[in-house]
C-alpha cells in the first residue's frame, strides 16, 4: 500500500564563493603508534641547517631551520624539552633565502643578522626589528660582500660558510671553501674595526689560502702540509682557480670539542656520509690541522648515514642533519629520519624533531575523501623501505579534532617498486568510482612515469593507460574531474605546463589530448613544478601552485582563466603564500557549508593544514544541519547531519519511496538513486525532539 504524506518544504541555500584566504591550523590532535605527536603539522624536514635567534622579541631565542632541499624556513619556539611550531614566522624572513642561512650579529647591536647565498657570493640582511616586536624586520645591508679592493667575496651556494669573529677583534670574519677548486679553506679577515673602529661587513682582506694547512682529497682522505697533488702549500698556483676540481658543498662547525680552549673543526662534504673532526693545534685565528678522525671527544663515533652532513651545537647537544639538495633515491637516504641529536657529554643518538611531526620522507602527496567531521586521508610519499627508496601510501582516519594513522603501507603499494606515487579516486559521470595510481618506474636505467588504472578496490589488476602526445615526467601530477556530464584529466607538469585531456570510459579508459598550455600555464623556467587541485562542483574551480610557492585560485576554470592570489592571514593581514619547492594539495569539505580547508604535502614529506578564514555564518546553538550531495545528481545521494535522525524519501506526489532511513550524527549515509526517475524529491528528516524538516533533492536524467 502506498502511503501519502503532507509536508512542509524548507529550502536552505548553500553559499558558494572563492576561497582565497586561509589560516594555519594546528589544533588537530594526531596519534601515531598510540602516541600523540606534539608538532604534527610542522611540514617535515629533509635537510636542516639549524640556527637560533630571538624571532618574536621576547628575549628568548627560537630554533630557526632552513631546509635547502625543500627550500623552506621553519621556526620553532622552545618550551622546555618540547617545541611549538610557528608557521607564520617564516613569512617574516627574506623571501630570497637560498643555499645557506647563517644568523650572526655583525654590527654589535645584540640582534642577529642574516647571511645567505647570492649569485655573486654572500648577501647580508640587517636585523632592524624594534625592541619587543612580535616578528623580525630586515633591510638589505649588502647585496654581496666585497673585499677591500671592491671585488666580490665568492662562496659556493652549496657550502655553509663559517661566519664568526674568529680573530677576536669584534667583527665577523668568514671562512669558506675555495669557490673554484673547492677542497681547501680560505679565510677572509674582516677589516672594518681596523679601518673605522666599528664592526661592519663593508670590507674583507684578500683571502688566506689553505687556512689551517690542509686539503680535503676524498671521503676519508686529507692531505696536511702539502696539496692532494703533492705540491707545497702557501700560495695558489697559476691557473689553479681555472680548473674546477670539486664544486660541491661543504659544512663547517668551528667550536672547542676537546676542552683545550681552542676551536676545532667539524666538517662535512657532499659526497660523504659522515662528519670529519680535525683537532686544532694552533690558535683560533691561525689554526693548525694535521690529523682527522670520525670520532669526537666525549661524543664517540660520529654517525654514518646518507648523505652530506651538517652539524650545529644546540642546548649542549650536537645536532647532525643531512644537508643534501638531491633526491633520496640515488643515495638510499631516509629523509623521514635523518636529523639526530647526541649529548656533547656522550650518550645515545636520538631523533630530533622529525619523530614529533608527520614526516613521511620525501614528496608527500595528500588525497582526502569524506568531510571534515569524518574522512580518510591517504598520503603517498617516497620512503626508505628494505634498503631502497620506494613510494608508499599511508592511511589516516580523520575527524573534526583528531587524526589517527592506521596503516603505514596502505594496500602494500610499496611492493609496486614505484617512486613519486600518487593515489587517486574519483566518481565519473557514470557514477563509478574510478581508481588510479601514478608513479615512476626505472626501466633500463631510465625513469618512466606511468599512469595506472584499476577496477579493483585493492589495486590488484593494474592496467597502464597511455598518455597521448606527451611523455610524463617523474614530478608530473594528475587530477581528474567531471564537467557537463563528461570526464576530464588535468596533467600539471614539472615544466610548468598544464595539459587538458578528455576521458572515454567505454571499456578501458582512453585519453584524448584537448589542449596544451591550458589556462595559460605553459613551459616556464621560473614556474617549474606546477601542481593543481580541482574543487568539484557544477562549475569546478582549481588551485594552482609552482616552485615559487605562490598559490592561485581559478574559479570556474572551464570558462575563465582569471587567477586570484591565495593568501594566509597573519596578524589579520592577508599575505601571499610562501611555500616550498614542491607542493601538492587536497581539500577537506565542511559537511554543512560550501567551505573547505586545504591539506598541503611537500618536498619535505610533511603535512600542513590550512583552515578556511572566510567564515560562513552557520546557525548557532543546537539547530539541525544537514547536507545532501551531490544535488542535483544522476547517481547515489549522500547525506550527513549533525544530529541522530531518521529520514524518508518522498516523491512529488507525496508517496513515501524509502522509509526509516537511520542517519547517525556526522556519519555519511549513501542512498542508491538509480531506480528513481528524473524529477524533484523530498527528503524528510524526523528529529529526536519530534520536529520534522525537509530538503529538496533533484534527480537528473
Amino acid at each position: 500500500m502506498i502511503k501519502y504524506y503532507t509536508f512542509f518544504l524548507l529550502l536552505i541555500s548553500s553559499l558558494s564563493f572563492a576561497q582565497t584566504a586561509f589560516r594555519y591550523d594546528q589544533n588537530i590532535a594526531v596519534t601515531q603508534n598510540d602516541e600523540d605527536l606534539s608538532i604534527p603539522f610542522a611540514g617535515g624536514i629533509n635537510a636542516a641547517q639549524i640556527q637560533t635567534m630571538d624571532v618574536d622579541g621576547d628575549g628568548i631565542e627560537e630554533l630557526v631551520i632552513w631546509d635547502i632541499n625543500a627550500r623552506q624556513t621553519s621556526v620553532f619556539k622552545i618550551s622546555g624539552n618540547s617545541y611549538i611550531y610557528l608557521p607564520e614566522m617564516s613569512y617574516f624572513f627574506p623571501s630570497d633565502v637560498n643555499g645557506f642561512l647563517v644568523l650572526a650579529d655583525y654590527d654589535g647591536d645584540g640582534k642577529k643578522d642574516l647571511f645567505t647565498s647570492s649569485p655573486f657570493g654572500i648577501r647580508a640582511y640587517r636585523n632592524v626589528s624594534l625592541a619587543g616586536a612580535g616578528f623580525p624586520t630586515w633591510e638589505l645591508a649588502q647585496n654581496f660582500l666585497r673585499l677591500d679592493n671592491n671585488s666580490n667575496l665568492q662562496a659556493n651556494n652549496l657550502d655553509i660558510p663559517l661566519i664568526m669573529d674568529v680573530d677576536g677583534d669584534g667583527d665577523l670574519d668568514i671562512a669558506t671553501f675555495n669557490f673554484a677548486s673547492g677542497d681547501f679553506l680560505e679565510f677572509y679577515k674582516n677589516t672594518s674595526v681596523e679601518r673605522k673602529g666599528v664592526p661592519d661587513i663593508d670590507g674583507f682582506a684578500f683571502p688566506e689560502a689553505r687556512w689551517g694547512g690542509f686539503e680535503f682529497c676524498d671521503c676519508g682522505s686529507f692531505s696536511f702540509g702539502v696539496t692532494c697533488a703533492g705540491f707545497p702549500m702557501g700560495r695558489v698556483l697559476e691557473n689553479e682557480n681555472k680548473n674546477i676540481e670539486h664544486a660541491g658543498g661543504h659544512s663547517i662547525l668551528y667550536a672547542d670539542f676537546d676542552g683545550d680552549g681552542t676551536f676545532d673543526l667539524l666538517m662535512g662534504q657532499d659526497e660523504c656520509d659522515v662528519l670529519y673532526f680535525l683537532p686544532n693545534k694552533g690558535t683560533n685565528a691561525v689554526p693548525v690541522f694535521d690529523e682527522f678522525s670520525n670520532t669526537l671527544p666525549s661524543v664517540g663515533d660520529l654517525p654514518e648515514f646518507p648523505i652530506f652532513h651538517a652539524s650545529q651545537i644546540f642546548q649542549n647537544q650536537l645536532i647532525i642533519s643531512t644537508n643534501s639538495s638531491s633526491i633520496a633515491g640515488p643515495f638510499k637516504a631516509d629523509y623521514g629520519l635523518n636529523i639526530f641529536s647526541i649529548p656533547l657529554s656522550g650518550g645515545l643518538k636520538e631523533p630530533f624533531l622529525q619523530d614529533q611531526m608527520l614526516d613521511f620522507g620525501e614528496n608527500s602527496r595528500p588525497f582526502f575523501k569524506g568531510n571534515k567531521n569524518n574522512g580518510s586521508l591517504i598520503v603517498s610519499s617516497n620512503s626508505l623501505i628494505g634498503g631502497r627508496v620506494v613510494g608508499r601510501a599511508i592511511s589516516i582516519n580523520t575527524s573534526l579534532d583528531s587524526w589517527e594513522i592506521l596503516d603505514d603501507d596502505y594496500l602494500n603499494l610499496s611492493e609496486l617498486d614505484l617512486t613519486d606515487l600518487q593515489f587517486i579516486e574519483y566518481v565519473n559521470t557514470q557514477n563509478q568510482t574510478m581508481r588510479w595510481l601514478a608513479g615512476t618506474d626505472t626501466v633500463n636505467f631510465s625513469l618512466q612515469k606511468k599512469l595506472l588504472f584499476s577496477r579493483d578496490i585493492n589495486f590488484q589488476d593494474l592496467e597502464e593507460i597511455s598518455v597521448p602526445g606527451i611523455t610524463p615526467r617523474p614530478l608530473d601530477h594528475f587530477e581528474f574531474f567531471t564537467y557537463h556530464n563528461l570526464d576530464y584529466l588535468l596533467m600539471s607538469r614539472q615544466t610548468g605546463e598544464l595539459v587538458l585531456f578528455s576521458i572515454s570510459n567505454s571499456g578501458s579508459p582512453q585519453l584524448t589530448l584537448l589542449e596544451r598550455d591550458f589556462l595559460g600555464f605553459g613551459d616556464s623556467p621560473a614556474a617549474r613544478n606546477l601542481s593543481v587541485h580541482v574543487i568539484p562542483n557544477q562549475t569546478p574551480s582549481l588551485y594552482a601552485i609552482d616552485q615559487r610557492g605562490l598559490l592561485f585560485f581559478v574559479e570556474d576554470f572551464m570558462n575563465s582563466e582569471e587567477r586570484k592570489n591565495v593568501g594566509v592571514l597573519i596578524e589579520e593581514e592577508k599575505l601571499d603564500t610562501r611555500l616550498g619547492r614542491n607542493t601538492w594539495l587536497s581539500h577537506v569539505p565542511d559537511p554543512f557549508s560550501s567551505q573547505y580547508d586545504l591539506i598541503l604535502g611537500n618536498t619535505a614529506g610533511g603535512i600542513q593544514y590550512l583552515k578556511a578564514a572566510e567564515i560562513e555564518e552557520l546557525p548557532s546553538g543546537d539547530r539541525f544541519l544537514a547536507n545532501i550531495y551531490p544535488n542535483p545528481t544522476t547517481g547515489p545521494i549522500k547525506i550527513i547531519a549533525n544530529q541522530n535522525v531518521e529520514a524518508r524519501l518522498i516523491n512529488s506526489l507525496g508517496q513515501i519511496l524509502m522509509d526509516n532511513i537511520t542517519i547517525e550524527a556526522n556519519r555519511e549515509v549513501e542512498l542508491e538513486a538509480g531506480i528513481l526517475a528524473p524529477g524533484v524529491y523530498i527528503l524528510n528528516f524526523r528529529l529526536e525532539n519530534g520536529q520534522s524538516l525537509s530538503r529538496r533533492v533533484i534527480i537528473r536524467p
